[in-house]
């Protein structure tokens, strides 16, 4: 309930372009990562390459931790919006499946296309309590996935294939509030974490997050 009230409340900026060329990229705005910029995902994923043996997700939560997302959760922690007990961001690779038009053309968009989309928030009051910052950035995400479809002109028919997620939660690991740490969810987040990714169990092949396993049905 807490969640939909802070979506419903216009938390939500909308989704912005980071690239105009494949491999495309969105972030989406919110009032809570709005004062902290945009991190440039693209640059974080394309920095770790996939390999046959993992994704680019699964590598850059493994080696690009400390060089890519604690910058940018320090940023969330000194200029974001919210409570700054906890901050979060998550990245989604998506593959999606675009047919070729009827009657050709359209040749840019059609095939396999990959799409990066991510966000990120701080822990955010609400009436009677608090939505967690991992909840809010994991479910924006999926929340908007139905849209990029619209948002690049593929039509109706295009199809999510796969989707790796990273869900990363950090904090201030001093009292002079220099360096991030690891910070891992609560189990009513691991419980909200699971009912958010769980509609998406199909169609999930990776989730890289801090603790244990999500039990989301995939």
């Amino acid at each position: 309930m807490s969640y939909q009230s802070l979506m419903a409340g216009g938390f939500v900026r909308g989704l912005l372009d980071q690239s105009v060329r494949n491999p495309r990229s969105l972030w989406i705005d919110n009032t809570s990562c709005h004062g902290a910029g945009i991190p440039n995902i693209s640059h974080w994923i394309g920095s770790f390459p996939s390999t046959p043996q993992e994704s680019s997700i699964v590598r850059l939560f493994i080696q690009g931790t400390n060089t890519h997302i604690k910058p940018y959760i320090r940023d969330l922690l000194n200029n974001g919006s919210g409570n700054d007990d906890a901050a979060a961001v998550s990245v989604a690779l998506t593959i999606w499946q675009v047919p070729i038009p009827v009657g050709g053309g359209g040749i840019h968009d059609q095939g396999q296309r990959r799409v990066m989309i991510g966000t990120g928030s701080l822990n955010r009051d609400v009436n009677k309590g608090q939505v967690h910052c991992e909840h809010i950035t994991t479910g924006i995400i999926m929340d908007h996935l139905d849209q990029i479809p619209g948002h690049y002109n593929w039509g109706r028919q295009a199809q999510l294939q796969s989707i790796d997620i990273l869900i990363y939660t950090g904090k201030w690991s001093n009292k002079s509030k220099t360096s991030v740490q690891d910070f891992l969810p609560c189990g009513s987040c691991v419980k909200t974490l699971a009912d958010v990714l769980r509609p998406r169990a199909q169609q999930i092949a990776n989730v890289s997050n801090l603790g244990k396993a999500l039990d989301y049905g995939g």
